[in-house]
């Protein structure tokens, strides 16, 4: 799974790239790439990959989002998306060797596709408040390739994996690879690591928004990093003040149905009951459900470190941690999973 949440921004061409690095450059792949974005359990279909999206979702809140080689398509593709919860989204389908592009947005965004192709999405996305801001471009995505030798770790020695045609294409389009926070590789295959995943630029879109900000996620259920940008302009600031809705997990907890019972005081208007039932449901949502947040939180960050520290030296010991980390993240995704 790939993940990028834009936040904050002007007019943006943003291209969603699973490309391959061929002799004549840039190209889309012909064959199947030499990594999944998804194991079995992390299709865009799994339980695990829905609970793994939305533990995202609540934990970084992005509005804009990309999802590279879903792997499916069709009524069972509508019904995921669905799930996730975005208002509008727009989807390359899963044929084939091409394993599908999503791309999903809330209300905040306008967004203009300009090309539709197997491989890549080309669009034009602009935040609704946003002035407008003409002749940027942004590239992200899984590019097959590396540029420099200390994005590949491990592995045999004798190939290393850098890629002189992606050096050039990078070069001669006198674009920027944006900067990042957090662990140095974007993919692990046991003791392997490398930075395939990244987000290209531009230099005027890299002037306009110096404030821009990428960071490296944990991996969860898939063998990719998810990415997260963030993309600050001064004049723009996302209203804090969200509406007030009824959360299906409140159902879940054993003190709900009583919570309800101690707290409705009905009053002369029914609008006043409603303000004063929800204002303590608000509370009571922060005070209950809260802490399962900030565990799953902390759970991350454990597994983000150890992650961290296996790109470092990799010890059989500390993988055998993570995986049982994650098993544990997932049945607690479990135990807060609605059916």
């Amino acid at each position: 799974m790939h993940a990028w949440g834009f936040f904050k921004t002007l007019q943006l061409p943003l291209v969603l790239h699973n490309l391959e690095v061929g002799k004549e450059g840039i190209r889309v792949e012909d064959e199947p790439s030499s990594s999944n974005s998804l194991d079995e359990d992390g299709r865009a279909g799994s339980s695990a990959f829905i609970r793994s999206f939305r533990l995202l979702m609540n934990c970084h809140k992005p509005s804009l989002i990309g999802l590279l080689e879903p792997h499916i398509s069709g009524i069972r593709a509508d019904k995921v998306v669905k799930k996730l919860g975005f208002t509008y989204s727009h989807r390359v389908e899963a044929e084939g060797f091409s394993r599908g592009i999503w791309l999903l947005w809330t209300e905040d965004w306008n967004v203009d596709v300009l090309t539709n192709h197997r491989q890549f999405i080309h669009a034009k996305v602009r935040y609704k408040s946003g002035d407008e801001f003409l002749i940027t471009m942004v590239l992200a995505g899984h590019f097959n390739a590396i540029l420099r030798v200390d994005e590949r770790k491990g592995g045999s020695s004798s190939h290393m994996g850098i890629s002189c045609d992606f050096i050039n294409w990078v070069s001669h389009a006198d674009i920027r690879d944006l900067d990042f926070r957090g662990p140095a590789f974007t993919w692990q295959h046991g003791s392997l690591f490398e930075r395939f995943d990244r987000v290209l630029c531009n230099e005027e879109w890299h002037h306009y928004l110096l404030e821009a900000s990428l960071f490296h996620l944990p991996r969860i259920s898939s063998d990719h990093r998810p990415l997260l940008m963030h993309l600050y302009y001064p004049s723009q600031a996302l209203s804090n003040v969200h509406p007030f809705k009824f959360q299906a997990t409140w159902l879940t907890h054993e003190s709900f149905k009583q919570f309800v019972k101690d707290n409705w005081r009905q009053r002369e208007c029914f609008m006043r009951t409603v303000a004063s039932i929800t204002e303590d449901l608000q509370i009571w949502n922060k005070e209950i459900f809260g802490h399962i947040l900030k565990q799953n939180k902390v759970m991350l960050a454990r597994i983000k470190g150890i992650q961290r520290s296996l790109e470092k030296i990799f010890s059989s010991n500390l993988y055998e941690l993570e995986i049982r980390l994650k098993k544990e993240l997932e049945i607690i995704l479990q135990r807060e999973e609605i059916h």
